[in-house]
């Protein structure tokens, strides 16, 4: 029964409307859909990750620069700073919701809860141009550059981190909402993915593609939806 095409009920449980990328992909055949489906799933699983590793280093590293350029641990409440109307929202949300966390353990609020609250979305946003607020000039030129040692390896401009940075917010919200990815070059995502990593630090790099099972399940692809066998997230 391990076949994702021997549950016969599956496709009510999922829904028609949800299959019709896999069954259109599959021209109309529901048992290769159905694998097609778990292979997805398999995949967006797999990416997890290397988006875990990604993410918390990439705010630790712009949290630990933006602290020193402005010289206090809760940097985002330096007179100094002019964040855009979203940046600001999204500062204030995370200090919300950061505090309720705190009060409920019963400790006062420290900086990691509100550096951990603020999405990766505010993160990537800081390498963008920030309108009127002038982020190159604010931001990226004076501290979040350097939290990119090796960032020849991606581009040193700021337009060019902020369009990678911008690539793989995308690309997680599509796995959050699980929204299919089975049609994406998915072996440029996880090269994407190591390349910013080692923008960061070499050993960070090594330690993501050591450790990833996206190389894995890419290559049991074809296997899988043509036979069934290994269909497991």
């Amino acid at each position: 029964m391990s076949d994702p095409a021997n549950y016969i009920g599956l496709p009510t449980h999922l829904s028609m409307e949800r299959l019709q990328p896999y069954l259109d992909n599959k021209r109309g055949d529901l048992g290769q859909a159905l694998r097609l489906y778990t292979w997805n799933i398999q995949a967006a699983s797999a990416f997890w990750g290397p988006l875990h590793v990604f993410e918390v280093a990439l705010r630790n590293a712009f949290h630990s620069q933006l602290a020193a350029r402005f010289g206090q641990a809760d940097w985002w409440d330096s007179p100094n700073i002019h964040f855009t109307h979203v940046g600001a929202a999204m500062v204030a949300q995370a200090k919300t919701s950061a505090s309720r966390v705190a009060a409920v353990k019963g400790r006062p609020l420290q900086t990691g809860d509100v550096v951990a609250a603020l999405s990766y979305g505010f993160w990537s946003s800081l390498a963008g141009p920030g309108g009127g607020c002038q982020y190159e000039t604010q931001f990226w030129q004076p501290a979040l550059i350097k939290a990119f040692p090796n960032n020849q390896v991606v581009g040193t401009r700021r337009a060019a981190m902020s369009r990678n940075l911008e690539s793989v917010r995308l690309f997680r919200n599509r796995i959050a909402n699980h929204e299919p990815i089975f049609r994406r070059h998915l072996a440029a995502d996880h090269d994407t993915l190591i390349r910013l990593a080692d923008a960061i630090d070499h050993d960070l790099a090594d330690y993501m593609s050591s450790h990833s099972r996206v190389v894995d399940v890419l290559a049991q692809r074809n296997g899988l939806v043509t036979t069934g066998i290994g269909a497991k997230f």
